[in-house]
């Protein structure tokens, strides 16, 4: 069985390194076994990463071993293209160990700010997964779709791992709406590993010194 803890954004406004701590409880978790840390993705509230990609790199570079994940990345909202640069980086940066979780959130103000669609997002998510794949897996090639339209390229750098680990796709719905964006995350869910809890008594001694 493998073992995921969900990463704490802990920010200490003011200090050289304000986000020490969260780097420290990585490097914890990295050497008590943990498989995965994910980190969550929300614009515009107080204690979420609004850029967990650029966060994610900045742990990578202070692990070794550790997979590092979204736990959601709210990919309906945000160009799939510059996502594919961004998470392709990210798999240089981290030697490998990237994992993408993709969710389509639940708040529209994300979706009005950065220029997207709220009503529209289950189509958005089905058409921005599609594009990851392609770009991830071709080059030189061009995409005309319903949302995004892209000449001949090749995204850079490439993958090491060109099929990507999409974690499960988690999807809040308002009651009464239909779950839009449960069937076409299929591939989204592909990547889905079990996760259980990890009771240490030396891990959460450890903890304990730093937050």
């Amino acid at each position: 069985m493998r073992f995921s803890l969900s990463l704490p954004t802990i920010r200490r406004p003011g200090d050289s390194d304000p986000y020490s701590q969260s780097y420290e409880l990585a490097r914890i978790a990295e050497e008590e076994g943990f498989d995965t840390a994910t980190i969550g993705h929300h614009h515009f509230m107080p204690g979420n990463q609004s850029d967990p990609l650029t966060f994610l790199a900045a742990v990578a570079a202070r692990t070794d071993t550790l997979r590092l994940g979204t736990g959601i990345f709210l990919l309906p909202v945000h160009n799939p293209v510059r996502v594919a640069e961004q998470v392709a980086t990210l798999d240089q940066i981290s030697g490998g160990r990237i994992s993408l979780g993709v969710g389509s959130g639940w708040w529209p103000l994300e979706y009005e700010v950065h220029g997207s669609n709220f009503r529209e997002r289950g189509a958005r998510m089905e058409e921005a997964l599609e594009i990851l794949r392609h770009v991830w897996s071709q080059e030189q090639t061009a995409w005309q779709g319903r949302f995004w339209s892209f000449p001949e390229l090749t995204v850079q750098p490439r993958c090491r791992v060109l099929q990507q680990r999409v974690r499960r796709a988690r999807v809040h719905t308002p009651p009464g709406r239909s779950l839009v964006v449960e069937r076409r995350a299929a591939w989204a869910r592909q990547g889905n590993e079990k996760m259980g809890k990890k009771e240490s008594p030396r891990f959460w001694a450890k903890v304990s010194r730093v937050v």
